[in-house]
């Protein structure tokens, strides 16, 4: 199942995340300061670039998955690297807008106080976000397991020598043979990522309780390449046609480069991200709020008709 609801249980350790020195990003770590009892210890990521009251300790991504609540401040990115430090655990996640578009941040400055106040005693609920287990293989055995609530990009490896190059890749579904894609990059997808890249070059958007996986090969030349939906339970097996290195990014923000002869394994996991339910904000409200979805034309203030 793609989306699923839980109870939260009580809030004793707290873990803020701050990567980069947002406006309003110093100001919000004295609201949680206030807002939570004294009880309950506070954490925040070693490397925040903004100063923040005596009562954070920072620590390591690691310590942080050990909390009983992820808070990132940000964007998008912000909360999709805190469902990374999640992980296994799938520590919950309470995902502060400080960005633009949000589809991942439901939570608004001023409303944070008053929920953190709710959120204390374990008075929430939250909703399961898909992610996609991306493993590589080189020789037969497996090197490297990550997590991407998102996307998977697999692309050329860099090269000044050969820029706008396009991948060719060999792709195997359910180990049959599915075909070969030449393309910019091709592109891997959960419903929640289905908003991002995939929506920006032409892919469906996807209801995050849908039980699938998008597959898209991004400005391919071949026009009968179409994107691909493909069910929860299918296994997707990437490798180069070419000689040489080739570069996989997960969720934008991991960096992996594969070798001649790697693979990687690419389906739905079992290991979900839990982001904590604002009221009944649903994704039928975020289409309307968010990507301004309307059934009537909306001129822009200033336009002429």
């Amino acid at each position: 199942m793609a989306e699923r609801e839980g109870k939260g249980a009580r809030i004793s350790r707290v873990a803020v995340l701050v990567f980069s020195a947002r406006p309003g990003s110093e100001e919000l770590l004295g609201t949680i300061a206030r807002a939570l009892p004294g009880d309950r210890e506070l954490f925040l990521n070693d490397d925040c670039p903004v100063p923040a009251p005596e009562r954070f300790r920072r620590a390591p991504a690691e310590e942080l998955a050990k909390c009983d609540l992820l808070v990132p401040l940000g964007g998008d990115g912000t909360a999709l690297s805190a469902a990374r430090i999640a992980g296994k655990s799938e520590t919950p996640i309470l995902a502060v807008n400080l960005g633009r578009t949000g589809f991942l941040t439901d939570c608004t400055p001023e409303r944070l106080p008053s929920f953190l106040a709710s959120l204390a005693d374990g008075g929430f609920e939250t909703r399961d976000r898909a992610m996609l287990d991306v493993v590589q293989v080189r020789g037969g055995k497996e090197i490297l397991h990550r997590f991407a609530l998102n996307e998977v990009q697999v692309l050329p490896a860099c090269s000044g020598t050969r820029p706008g190059r396009l991948v060719d890749l060999h792709v195997e579904l359910d180990g049959r043979y599915l075909t070969d894609y030449h393309a910019d990059f091709l592109l891997v997808c959960t419903p929640t990522g289905s908003t991002g890249y995939n929506l920006s070059s032409g892919g469906p958007v996807v209801h995050p309780e849908a039980h699938c996986v998008v597959v898209q090969a991004v400005n391919s030349p071949a026009l009968s390449v179409r994107p691909l939906i493909v069910d929860e339970k299918s296994e997707i097996l990437i490798r180069s046609n070419e000689r040489g290195s080739y570069d996989v990014v997960i969720d934008g923000r991991q960096h992996v480069t594969a070798e001649e002869g790697d693979a990687f394994r690419i389906r739905l996991s079992r290991t979900r991200a839990k982001f904590v339910k604002i009221d009944d904000y649903t994704f039928v409200d975020a289409l309307r709020d968010k990507l301004g979805w309307s059934g009537h034309y909306l001129p822009r203030k200033g336009s002429e008709c």
